[in-house]
């Protein structure tokens, strides 16, 4: 049993090893010292633990592929921002922010121009993989706002596809 569990001990640790030379050759210093630290963090952990190795091992995996993952979503959209349930604010140009409500998004336009403004504006919904589960798109063209007005459009039976998405993008004409 102890020569077992010295063994498990030794796997992970090369596997450990494995990892952190496989990290030496990547170009991006920031990558290198955030999974380094991370590593010497957990195999510090899996040194204190006497428990099972291979679950901790599993947890380490998953953590660590979900941070590559969303470091790989930002590099691929820079202007990506995170969605939340509740209200989102936007704030860009007249797009103040939106709030999915049930099957319905609500969207809040303010013109706080002194002329009259015809609103065009894409909000694109992502998974945590950068695919795109839902895009609502609103351009008028057949009415303007007036100086100072504020509206709320009500975007009807809005389903994400694939689940909730963990990101947005805006776009604004």
């Amino acid at each position: 049993m102890q020569n077992q569990r010295l063994f498990i001990f030794v796997l992970i640790l090369a596997i450990i090893l494995g990892i952190y030379s496989v990290l030496i050759y990547k170009q991006n210093n920031d990558i290198k010292i955030h999974y380094i630290s991370r590593i010497k963090a957990l195999s510090d952990s899996l040194r204190v633990q006497k428990g099972d190795f291979v679950d901790s091992l599993e947890i380490v995996k998953r953590q660590t592929l979900a941070s590559i993952q969303d470091k790989r979503v930002h590099e691929i959209y820079p202007e990506i921002r995170e969605y939340k349930g509740g209200k989102n604010l936007v704030n860009e140009s007249y797009l103040i922010s939106f709030e999915k409500k049930g099957s319905h998004i609500f969207v809040q336009l303010e013109n706080g121009t002194q002329k009259k403004i015809q609103p065009g504006y894409k909000i694109t919904f992502l998974d945590q993989f950068g695919v795109v589960v839902y895009e609502l798109i609103d351009y008028w063209i057949f009415s303007k706002m007036e100086p100072g007005e504020t509206r709320i459009h009500d975007e009807e039976s809005v389903y994400f596809r694939k689940g909730n998405p963990l990101y947005y993008l805006v776009e604004v004409d």
